[in-house]
């Protein structure tokens, strides 16, 4: 609209007046604006997502094919750049698409769609370990069997198992082991096998009466434990791997308890089984206990012929050596001392001062050095073959 006062002419001398405008105002109309158009967004439902999937493109489109915008609510769960969604955790989003207009278009209404991202499905089974007994746990691994981590994702936490130190099979069960709230995770339990020793020693063996051969030691197998005429039992006491169990004659004894074995004269065998702990294998000791028969004339030979075949060349007396305290004096027909000594050890060979005595009878006589009587005899030297 124009408007404003024109000032009025002034008559001219001798011209004919032309009637002017004066005072008028002129009014003019405004150009009229064409209305903005409206607009859609079409932007489709968006299916669910598993944490660790990829990027989702966006296919939002308006209606006056204006570039839409979007817009994520929960950026601890997916972000937007552009029309691309990177899923960042689990949960739930609401991803808007949006279009704001121009000169020629009207802001369309938003669209809001769901974004349901969900926790990653991880699967671990604990490793099977073994161990034998008595040494220390090892550490407890486990692997991946379905799923995988994403990223620079990690575990935390460690297995564990149900407490126990007997041979025999454990659960390895989850403990703490976990991951974080993006993912899902299934434990299956592993197994710790403690296996049973296989040591089945004899560590040491002692007794209440007797002297061994050979002095024990853990190699040797096979002994000879020698007592006197007067012991009519002894105990065995033995020592072993304290995982191990024993029999003595088919009997069990506790380690370093006493098993009273009773005696005959003569050979008494004693078995002891030593079975290790794994119920296997096995270690069979022998011993056989020998009982002195009580002192009689019986006790000593009654010839001697020192003629170097190797039979009679010595005196021999039964079980002499069970009685290291003994004394033997061999007399003549005449009582004369012939030969005397303490400890004798069934080595005389009918000499005296180094010759040997005439062939005939002596008599003799054995103090075994213990509360008994003294025992007399005779024997006969021959020098014939």
């Amino acid at each position: 609209m124009l408007g404003g006062n024109l000032a009025p002419s002034q008559p001219v001398a001798g011209k004919k007046q032309i009637p002017t405008m004066s005072q008028h105002t002129v009014m003019l109309s405004p150009a009229v604006s064409a209305p903005l158009a409206s607009q859609t967004i079409t932007f489709t439902t968006l299916a669910n997502a598993t944490y660790g999937d990829a990027v989702i493109t966006l296919t939002g489109t308006a209606s006056s094919n204006l570039a839409v915008t979007y817009t994520s609510s929960n950026t601890a769960v997916a972000t937007v750049s552009g029309s691309t969604v990177t899923i960042v955790g689990a949960g739930t989003t609401t991803i808007t698409a949006s279009q704001a207009g121009n000169s020629n278009y009207l802001a369309a209404t938003s669209i809001p769609q769901t974004l349901i991202v969900k926790p990653r499905a991880v699967s671990v089974t604990g490793a099977a370990q073994t161990k034998v007994y008595g040494t220390t746990d090892p550490v407890l691994t486990y692997s991946i069997t379905t799923g995988s981590l994403v990223g620079s994702d990690t575990f935390t936490g460690t297995l564990t198992r149900k407490t126990g130190q007997n041979p025999g099979t454990y659960p390895i069960t989850q403990g703490t082991l976990a991951l974080n709230s993006n993912y899902s995770l299934t434990y299956v339990n592993g197994s710790l096998t403690i296996t049973p020793l296989s040591i089945c020693n004899l560590f040491n063996l002692s007794f209440s009466s007797g002297t061994l051969s050979p002095v024990f030691n853990t190699t040797a197998m096979n002994y000879k434990l020698s007592v006197t005429f007067d012991v009519d039992h002894v105990f065995f006491v033995p020592l072993f791997d304290p995982t191990a169990s024993i029999l003595i004659n088919g009997f069990s004894i506790g380690n370093g308890g006493a098993f009273n074995i009773p005696l005959n004269a003569g050979n008494n065998p004693v078995t002891l089984v030593v079975t290790a702990q794994d119920g296997v294998s096995k270690k069979t000791y022998f011993v056989n206990v020998y009982r002195a028969f009580p002192p009689d004339p019986k006790m000593a030979t009654n010839i001697l012929t020192p003629n170097g075949d190797g039979k009679n060349d010595t005196w021999v007396i039964r079980d002499i050596n069970l009685y290291p305290n003994n004394t033997v004096t061999v007399y003549d027909r005449g009582g004369r001392v012939v030969y005397a000594k303490h400890g004798y050890n069934n080595d005389w060979d009918g000499t005296l001062y180094g010759a040997t005595l005439a062939e005939g009878t002596y008599y003799y006589t054995i103090d075994l050095g213990i509360p008994w009587n003294v025992t007399k005899g005779y024997i006969t030297i021959l020098k014939s073959n």
